[in-house]
């Protein structure tokens, strides 16, 4: 039987959320990627008790992945959503709270990008992390039935060799744009070959890619379907 020290986050006491965050979205829609870069970086390597949200288990990994790229942030909790903050579980009044309205995302938002020209992206990428199977089919969803527009940027699409098997019928459409790209990640990949202005639905590729950072890309960073609209007529 194997073992694990008795340290870190494996101890129940150091599971317990250390700051509040209250998220007001307004009228629109979360944007999970833009929330967990702004919650990480004001943050570090808080743990986070999150509550305004309803995500679901894709957005909730669009969440974790993006903390932890602009912070160092390991466990968090969603009230009512996560496995330790069920119903009726609350956490101490005295932690601190964080306040995250539009304005935050808004801007956390505007900063992923250092490149605000669609015309000029080069390549679309998405699964950072791995797109499930749900998320697979949604983007051949979008495309399906659509002509491809002349000229338009090529597609990445990342997940792992298990989804791309469940999904033969969404892969199909899908590489009439590009690429199924399996067990890899366009941030460990040789972008810098094929692309110098990526657009991504990625708060974690957004941060990664950049000139300043590990692949020399300038980034637009899009919501899924107006990504995918530069993709078709």
């Amino acid at each position: 039987m194997g073992k694990t020290a008795r340290y870190g986050l494996h101890l129940p006491t150091n599971r317990l959320p250390t700051t509040v965050v209250e998220v007001d979205p307004g009228d629109t829609n979360v944007d999970y990627g833009a929330l967990g870069i702004h919650v990480g970086r004001e943050l570090g390597d808080a743990i986070p008790f999150f509550k305004g949200l309803r995500p679901t288990a894709d957005e909730l990994k669009t969440l974790g992945a993006a903390m932890a790229a602009s912070g160092a942030i390991a466990l968090f909790h969603v009230r009512n959503v996560t496995p330790e903050a069920q119903t009726g579980v609350e956490p101490n009044r005295s932690l601190p709270t964080l306040q995250v309205g539009p304005s935050e995302l808004d801007e956390a938002y505007r900063s992923l990008s250092t490149s605000l020209k669609e015309q000029d992206v080069e390549l679309v990428t998405i699964g950072c992390p791995h797109v499930s199977i749900d998320e697979l089919e949604e983007i051949a969803q979008f495309l399906r039935g659509r002509k491809p527009r002349e000229g338009a940027p090529d597609l990445w699409v990342c997940t792992s060799k298990d989804v791309k098997k469940l999904g033969t019928e969404a892969v199909k459409v899908i590489e009439e744009y590009g690429k199924v790209l399996v067990d890899t990640c366009m941030v460990v990949a040789p972008i810098d070959e094929v692309a110098s202005v990526t657009a991504t639905n990625s708060g974690k590729a957004a941060t990664y890619l950049p000139l300043d950072s590990f692949c020399g890309q300038r980034v637009l960073y899009r919501s899924t379907p107006m990504l995918l609209s530069l993709l078709v007529e």
